[in-house]
């Protein structure tokens, strides 16, 4: 409950300071805002991208590179942006603007996390979640934490472990 609450006191902060900003949710197809990028990540959709961006208090636009994106292997990538770039014309991107000050609840879509029980090192780790799923999960909220808690195999508590 507490974490859910500090969201939402971030979220009030950074509209309160952010005057003259309005809500925009729609979605820009086969459209990029290049650069100003301060972190990527992986994400399965347009929409998760874009929730995101609107977590993390940084953000203020983003460009998802889509499934069918051809021109290299980033496929799924999402770069969160901390200012409003231009726009250019691009296939297969898909850009937006945090959702941060909009009214309504945002929604979290939910996400399927799948537990691989084979000891191995980080970039192992991430190589075969890279290749078999999406990526290696990344809890962005408390909803993101609760469903981790329900997915089979996953137990929450305190242990020591060694990386490779």
């Amino acid at each position: 409950m507490w974490i859910s609450q500090l969201l939402l006191l971030l979220v009030c902060i950074r509209t309160e300071l952010s005057d003259g900003q309005a809500c925009d949710r729609s979605l820009f197809i086969d459209t990029d805002f290049p650069g100003k990028d301060f972190k990527q990540i992986i994400t399965s959709s347009a929409q998760e991208c874009q929730l995101a961006c609107t977590l993390n208090e940084l953000c203020v636009t983003f460009s998802y590179l889509t499934p069918q994106w051809t021109t290299d292997s980033r496929t799924n990538f999402c770069y969160l942006k901390n200012t409003s770039p231009s726009s250019n014309t691009l296939l297969n991107i898909i850009s937006g603007k945090t959702l941060k000050f909009c009214d309504g609840v945002v929604s979290d879509p939910p996400k399927t996390y799948t537990v691989v029980s084979t000891q191995m090192s980080w970039t192992s780790a991430l190589s075969i979640c890279r290749t078999q799923f999406t990526d290696l999960a990344t809890i962005y909220s408390e909803n993101d934490w609760s469903q981790l808690l329900q997915t089979p195999g996953v137990t929450k508590g305190l242990w020591k472990c060694t990386w490779n």
